[in-house]
């Protein structure tokens, strides 16, 4: 009889207790710009790649993650979660169905497509915070943001050396037009 009551008290304290919440400032948030002209359309792919370096896990749902965006994200390819203009730049990123916790130790991909082209850093997102569903006037601001704005495949343009650049030009003819 005292085993079952003990077991019944151990059952039933367990759920009082509050998972430990994550340390936001070992969340790492990276915007990557990967495309412009995606289908030969005005419009750029990006990602959000959430770094979870915290021992605790970050929840497939019950938070949101805003943020400021001068482009207005048309659909999120990676069908994982939902990114809504709430009005003018100010956006929200929420996980959807297809969204994974995001355990110690791993990442999460989010990407999506966009109006317009995403020339420079002020282009991409600012201002990131996290807010859960279960204290939505807690706010906790992502410290640890980085923006990569130049896509792979132009870096490689940006590394030319002056000589390159020099010889490139070389090869461009004179032309004289007359009035």
């Amino acid at each position: 009889m005292n085993k079952i009551f003990l077991s019944c008290l151990i059952l039933l304290s367990g759920f009082g207790l509050k998972a430990q919440p994550i340390d936001i400032n070992k969340l790492e948030v990276e915007w990557t710009l990967l495309s412009n002209n995606y289908e030969g359309k005005n419009q750029f792919t990006a990602s959000f790649i959430i770094h979870n370096k915290s021992q605790q896990i970050l929840p497939a749902s019950g938070w949101k993650l805003y943020f400021s965006h001068p482009r207005k994200a048309t659909q999120v390819i990676t069908k994982n979660a939902i990114i809504t203009t709430i009005n003018g730049e100010f956006c929200s990123l929420t996980p959807h169905a297809n969204f994974k916790a995001v355990l110690p130790a791993t990442k999460s991909v989010i990407t999506y497509v966009a109006e317009g082209k995403a020339l420079t850093y002020s282009d991409g997102p600012g201002g990131l915070y996290l807010v859960f569903d279960k204290d939505p006037k807690k706010t906790y601001n992502i410290v640890n943001f980085k923006i990569n704005a130049v896509p792979n495949q132009e870096k490689a343009k940006l590394k030319l050396s002056p000589a390159s650049i020099y010889q490139k030009n070389e090869a461009i003819k004179n032309e004289t037009l007359s009035a």
